[in-house]
């Protein structure tokens, strides 16, 4: 009997190692102190926050705990809590992982420390009662949409030690000001002129202002970022200089205050979603020099009517002009041959081919009489299943303004990574390897009880 309890002990003692000599790392260990909801795990001797829950209104994370330092709060740790008002970070904290604060609507004062190095994606994201927020010194990277939907943050402050980032008048710039960081959103100024010595708006920099209704961009400015104005509702003005050369995808989506707007020549491409769902666009001026409309530009523009398109035109990308219910007249530089030889999907464009093209255009006085035509629909390999977009069009409307035109919309399709399988092949070898030992461990036993 002592015999065969030893053989089930050593059994035990070999599926327990399976994990190990198979190579699988073993699970972190969470624990939580007696008094508080805030769970910790621990590698290499240092301790990460994984969680913050329960009812703390005031959450002041130690440096240390049993001698072991604290030095990041993990993805997603205090994400949706709604309890949280205040937060207190030692200086032993690195790093703030992504969504790791995402919608704590209440959190309304936040002290970062002096040891921060890098804040992550929507690590603050939709904090709406956040009003002030300093970097310290020891900040070198904050992600461009760390602070969006922060709708009340008025004003961020830096160290004049920071070597990175500097603040001026609540506004973050790079260090040497070529670069306009984050504008906040909560800023309560109407007209903003950008410095003369910016030469990049960057991502996300003015996302959410909703104060803004007047933005003044200075000749130096050379590239705007990605959604770099993007939910500026009530921005009514923008005029882009002759030497900009880059505007990101996103770039003035959802900028309901806009009605007319001109975009330079100075741009080859016209990227994805650019006025996406500006719900009060009407009159648009794509100068000569453009080369190229991106899916899902005008997207929901519901009441664009006219726009100017350029002779230097080559191609109009799938859904370009999609939910553009109203557009009536394009005024094109162009001859109608030169319009026939222009690479245009039909798919998503219906309302394109059925406005009246006016050909030889020039903004004085057109040359010809507007005149009903088509672009040639060519064939293309192009595939045409739409982009990740954060908008959707209203079937509503536009079945209103076309009962002869489809009112289905297309599925969005959100790219995921594709989780990699399991190689079933090293488990299949680690079990077998232990029921060989296992089964050589009994035999032993048992030939010796023989």
């Amino acid at each position: 009997m002592k015999r065969f309890a030893m053989i089930a002990l050593s059994l035990v003692i070999l599926m327990a190692s399976l994990p190990l000599a198979m190579g699988v790392a073993a699970e972190e260990v969470r624990f939580c102190l007696d008094d508080e909801d805030v769970w910790y795990v621990e590698k290499d001797g240092c301790l990460s926050v994984v969680t913050i829950e329960g009812k703390l209104s005031k959450v002041v994370i130690p440096e240390k705990i049993s001698g072991r330092p604290v030095v990041a709060i993990k993805d997603g740790a205090c994400k949706n809590n709604s309890t949280i008002k205040e937060l207190v970070l030692p200086d032993t904290i690195k790093v703030i992982g992504e969504e790791a604060f995402d919608s704590c609507v209440n959190l309304n004062k936040v002290d970062l420390g002096e040891g921060i190095e890098e804040i992550g994606k929507s690590a603050f994201s939709g904090c709406a009662a956040i009003k002030t927020i300093a970097f310290p010194a020891s900040l070198k990277s904050v992600d461009a949409k760390a602070f969006c939907f922060c709708d009340a943050l008025e004003t961020v402050t830096t160290s004049k030690k920071n070597g990175v980032y500097t603040a001026v008048d609540g506004v973050v710039y790079s260090k040497d000001k070529k670069t306009l960081t984050l504008y906040p959103a909560g800023k309560k100024d109407k007209k903003f002129a950008v410095p003369a010595t910016v030469t990049c708006i960057g991502s996300c920099a003015f996302y959410g202002a909703g104060y803004l209704t007047e933005v003044t961009l200075p000749k130096s400015l050379t590239v705007i970022k990605d959604s770099a104005f993007s939910r500026c509702g009530k921005l009514k003005s923008i005029a882009f200089p002759k030497g900009i050369t880059e505007i990101g995808e996103n770039a003035l989506k959802y900028c309901d205050g806009l009605t007319t707007v001109t975009f330079p020549g100075s741009v080859s491409v016209v990227k994805k979603s650019t006025f996406s769902d500006c719900k009060n666009l009407v009159e648009v001026h794509i100068e000569e020099g453009v080369t190229q409309i991106e899916p899902f530009v005008f997207d929901a523009t519901l009441s664009l009517k006219t726009i100017i398109l350029p002779a230097s035109l080559k191609k109009i990308d799938f859904y370009a002009f999609y939910g553009a219910v109203k557009l009536k007249t394009i005024y094109y530089a162009g001859s109608k041959a030169q319009m026939e030889k222009i690479q245009f999907t039909a798919e998503g464009n219906e309302h394109l081919e059925k406005a009246e093209w006016v050909f030889n255009y020039q903004p004085t006085k057109p040359t010809t009489k507007p005149t009903t035509a088509k672009p040639t629909t060519k064939s293309t390999t192009e595939s045409t299943t739409e982009p990740t977009t954060e908008a959707t069009v209203s079937t509503t409307e536009s079945t209103t303004a076309s009962t002869t035109e489809s009112t289905t919309v297309p599925t969005a399709v959100t790219a995921e990574p594709v989780p990699k399988k399991p190689d079933v092949w090293p488990i299949v070898g680690g079990v077998a390897a232990v029921l060989l030992i296992a089964a050589g461990v009994a035999a032993f036993l048992l030939g010796r009880k023989k």
